[in-house]
């Protein structure tokens, strides 16, 4: 099954282990007692593969299990593990356009944004929409900046975050537009009230007109075919 879903052929996969059902449907109750029980070889149960070479992380990330993610990040798991096409769980995320788990995973250490799978794409390459592009190229300007801190710090609230996604990137948006009419306004500022209104006038036009062409952008980007078939074999 690619990063998309789909493939496998019609064959009947092996029996699921508990530990990736648990990530899979993000039961986090279940996840810790799982790792409880296995005591000392946890870290082993944290970093164990399924046959597609997924770890438990990768799995919740590919679900959009938020909770499942922050529980398996604070034990430990290796948020830079990738399967056996080289896609991490960050790739995953992306290509199924969980925000909440890449804002997540951004401030967890072992990620990175520049890494490239078997066939050449990073995680901003197989972004499921514009919207999520654009998110990737700022947490990754964000990471480079410094400025989550320490990497490993929890993050994110409880599961069911992507809900939110469309209305918190849409006001990053609106931040933007807004802010090229602020520094329209600005540099009018020495030149008299009525020709500053203008030109402040001036910048939210322009700044609205940028918007709509951001969005025609975004509705190509994320309409057609998915970028990932069967053809690409990923699950």
């Amino acid at each position: 099954m690619g990063k998309k879903g789909g493939g496998g052929g019609g064959k009947k996969p092996p029996p699921m282990a508990p530990i990736f059902a648990a990530a899979k449907h993000g039961e986090v109750d279940a996840l810790g007692e799982l790792l409880a029980a296995a005591g000392a070889a946890a870290g082993s149960l944290l970093e164990s593969r399924n046959e597609d070479g997924w770890t438990p992380l990768i799995c919740a990330c590919f679900h959009g299990q938020l909770d499942a993610v922050n529980l398996l990040l604070a034990r430990g798991a290796d948020a830079g593990a990738v399967c056996a096409d080289g896609d991490s769980a960050l790739h995953y995320a992306s290509a199924q356009g969980h925000a909440e788990v890449l804002r997540r995973l951004a401030r967890a250490d072992g990620v990175s944004f520049t890494a490239a799978d078997r066939d050449g794409e990073t995680a901003e390459d197989v972004a499921a929409s514009g919207k999520i592009k654009r998110l990737i190229a700022q947490l990754h300007d964000e990471r480079s900046a410094g400025r989550f801190g320490g990497a490993a710090a929890g993050g994110g609230g409880g599961g069911g975050g992507d809900g939110d996604e469309d209305e918190d990137e849409d006001g990053d948006e609106d931040g933007e537009e807004g802010d090229e009419g602020d520094e329209e306004e600005g540099e009018g500022e020495g030149d008299g009230g009525a020709a500053a209104a203008a030109r402040a006038g001036a910048g939210a036009g322009a700044g609205a007109g940028a918007g709509a062409g951001g969005k025609g952008k975004e509705d190509a980007a994320g309409s057609g075919a998915p970028r990932f078939g069967a053809a690409k074999g990923r699950r």
